[in-house]
């Protein structure tokens, strides 16, 4: 009775996990990486563009990440807010594209509502300078340089000998991401 009682209550709670997190199908395309003669820092993370096609809503947002990147998400509604969260699953070269993330919402036939990107809500803009501050720090065995953007974020890069890059994102002091790159292992 006690195995079935757990066995019922681990059910439960995957199928309201499935319903929190899985209330319609998403797709996500990326673009080509930036040209290579644009530093993808120089560009400005935002929603490029929202629209609803047929019974979808299509978010474009441009956004820096690791390049070989392919991802994969999955999105909520909570508080009267589109919270997308998404990962990328492919390989990690050693550097730092620019894309265009196309997400492709089924059932979704409201663009006016906020959308979050794991956790950080982007505005949608046509400009696509970013302004940042850049610093540099020298350490005995290679460099720090730091970015401070116009959205509260600030990303330090930080080069041993050229190489290992270690990208560490901040969004309004919080640590957001890490990632690790060793330029001896990347294709």
């Amino acid at each position: 009775m006690e195995i079935k009682k757990g066995l019922l209550t681990a059910i439960i709670i995957a199928f309201t996990f499935q319903l929190a997190f899985s209330q319609g199908k998403i797709i996500i395309e990326q673009s080509f990486c930036d040209s290579p003669n644009t530093d993808p820092f120089d560009l400005r993370e935002r929603i490029i563009k929202k629209e609803i096609r047929k019974d979808s809503l299509i978010v474009i947002l441009g956004k820096r990440e690791i390049c070989c990147g392919t991802f994969k998400g999955d999105y909520k509604i909570e508080s009267d807010t589109l919270k997308i969260e998404y990962e990328n699953i492919g390989e990690q070269c050693f550097c730092i594209c620019f894309y265009e993330l196309t997400f492709k919402i089924s059932k979704m036939k409201r663009a006016s509502i906020p959308i979050t990107f794991n956790g950080i809500l982007f505005e949608q803009s046509n400009r696509k300078s970013s302004d940042y501050e850049t610093r540099m720090d020298t350490l005995r065995n290679g460099n720090i340089l730091w970015r401070e953007y116009e959205n509260e974020e600030l990303i330090s890069e930080i080069e041993d000998q050229d190489s290992i890059k270690l990208y560490r994102k901040y969004y309004k002091g919080k640590l957001r991401s890490v990632n690790k790159l060793n330029k001896n292992k990347s294709k």
